[in-house]
């Protein structure tokens, strides 16, 4: 599916009615809703002052304006770019994560890789970056002390990848484990890592605990199902959840390290995914998809842990999260996530420990669209899609595609929309 067809989807499908917290309110916060008026052609006024027709020496007053003030202006070009970003109230874009990313114990740094393949971490405060490296994939991991950064490098020429763990202090690299292609989750006390295989040539994974200091391999589930299984550790690292599919059923497992308990929850009508446990440990959430009347919704539930069981039945904290992807959740309280294809950017959410809902605002943490070529229109009730070689431009209140024009070959990265709603800026190249 194409993404523009993504988009439609999506919009049509999005959740209209407003929620008790104002969830959704705050989320879309950021989006102007500007009164784009008709204005007479400022040129116009210019080369025809009388109205009638265009005066030939304001033409040739135009031209030297051009020549004396264009002309040095060029040299300059990085300085108009950056006053017409401020000017425009378009914030400052610096980085993107289009798949995982996770804040640290603390709270205050965020880290994830990049498009490009860069691991990078970003101080929340002053939004000042480090980049640690470049050739990274998948999920990104903070130990729990919050000194290193785990994540898988490809392997380059005469340097060998696998898992890495980083420190964004020193910037000093280690290598955990070379025979390794997925990181799901790391230890507390860093000598163990939980990693997903595929099983054959099956599309399903198992789910397998290593210890890192003698390599040895322990499967926890064979054959878990389920295209991923999204194994984690409790934060003392005594326990392990996952996720398995058995006779159409979801299931959650939970697992002791030492093997001695495994129980297993099947109270769910519904897939289960996305798991995420509770920073004291007594929860874990996770996001629940099930079937309604007209289509499938997709909430963020809760189930409570005690000990090595759950305990009563799991029950919804977040509403409608259909374009929602949750990275972890912080010792100090803030879940970490990003909204579908990031619409609107990278966001934290303080939420109550013992209830799992929100209690305070949401911060913005990156500002960006997640797709390569995608942008509001002023009055946020447009989206403008390049696709191919065309424009959509999309309702965002029904999720219609209002109308298509052709554009030229190789679209780049990037679109903007100007103020006054009349151009909208892209790179590409014309051949």
């Amino acid at each position: 599916m194409n993404t523009k067809r993504k988009i439609e989807r999506y919009l049509k499908a999005a959740p209209r009615p407003s929620e008790p917290d104002r969830f959704y309110e705050k989320l879309q916060a950021d989006l102007p809703n500007l009164n784009i008026k008709p204005k007479l052609s400022i040129l116009r006024r210019w080369f025809a002052p009388t109205g009638g027709s265009i005066s030939g020496r304001r033409i040739a007053a135009a031209a030297v304006i051009a020549i004396a003030v264009l002309l040095p202006l060029s040299y300059g070009a990085t300085k108009l770019i950056r006053r017409f970003a401020a000017t425009s109230q378009l914030p400052a874009v610096k980085i993107d994560f289009p798949e995982n990313g996770a804040l640290s114990p603390d709270g205050k740094y965020l880290a994830g890789i990049t498009w490009d393949l860069e691991l990078v971490v970003i101080d929340i405060s002053t939004g000042e970056q480090q980049n640690l490296g470049s050739d990274f994939y998948g999920r990104v991991v903070w130990s729990s002390d919050g000194n290193e950064v785990a994540a898988m490098k490809m392997g380059r020429g005469q340097e060998k990848g696998g898992l890495m763990a980083i420190s964004p202090k020193t910037g000093d690299k280690r290598c955990l484990a070379q025979n390794l292609v997925h990181l799901e989750d790391w230890s507390r006390d860093k000598k163990l890592v939980l990693t997903a295989s595929q099983v054959s040539n099956r599309t399903v994974f198992s789910v397998i605990l290593i210890n890192l200091e003698n390599e040895e391999r322990t499967i926890l589930a064979e054959d878990t199902g389920v295209v991923w299984p999204f194994a984690r550790f409790s934060p003392n690292s005594d326990l392990i959840s996952y996720v398995t599919i058995e006779d159409g059923r979801f299931f959650l497992n939970l697992q002791r390290i030492d093997g001695t308990s495994h129980v297993k929850y099947s109270d769910f009508l519904g897939n289960i995914s996305q798991l995420m446990w509770s920073p004291d440990g007594s929860r874990i959430v996770f996001m629940g998809t099930q079937e309604g009347i007209d289509r499938k919704y997709k909430d963020l539930w809760a189930i409570r842990i005690q000990g090595s069981d759950f305990v009563g039945e799991a029950y919804p904290v977040v509403p409608d999260v259909e374009q929602m992807q949750f990275y972890n959740w912080a010792q100090n309280g803030q879940l970490a996530y990003r909204t579908g294809f990031q619409l609107g950017g990278i966001f934290t959410l303080p939420v109550n420990l013992q209830t799992g809902k929100s209690n305070g605002s949401v911060q913005r943490v990156v500002r960006r669209s997640g797709l390569d070529s995608f942008c509001w229109s002023p009055d946020g009730k447009q989206i403008a899609v390049a696709q191919e070689n065309e424009l959509g431009f999309i309702s965002a209140g029904s999720g219609q595609t209002i109308r298509n024009l052709p554009l030229i070959e190789n679209i780049g990265r990037g679109m903007s929309w100007s103020p006054d709603a009349k151009w909208i800026a892209f790179c590409g190249v014309d051949r």
